[in-house]
């Protein structure tokens, strides 16, 4: 049994690691997808110093709104 952990927010480790949960999960394809929509998005929150929880939420019901909690 293999058991694999992501920290999304920095709380465990030094970094988000959210990115690389989306890549992992979804693959790169869907996962490159999905961020250079949201680049633009990212970008302007960044600007305007914004919590960007907001866009993690969304890619989240996105990605995985058809997905059972086995999957």
């Amino acid at each position: 049994m293999n058991i694999y952990l992501f920290d999304f927010d920095g709380t465990i480790t030094r970094k988000n690691s959210f990115v690389e949960f989306v890549f992992f999960s979804r693959g790169y394809i869907v996962g490159l997808s999905v961020f250079s929509l949201i680049l633009p998005v990212f970008i302007f929150f960044k600007i305007l110093d914004k919590d960007t929880g907001y866009l993690k939420e969304k890619i989240i019901s996105i990605l995985y709104k058809d997905m059972s909690i086995n999957d």
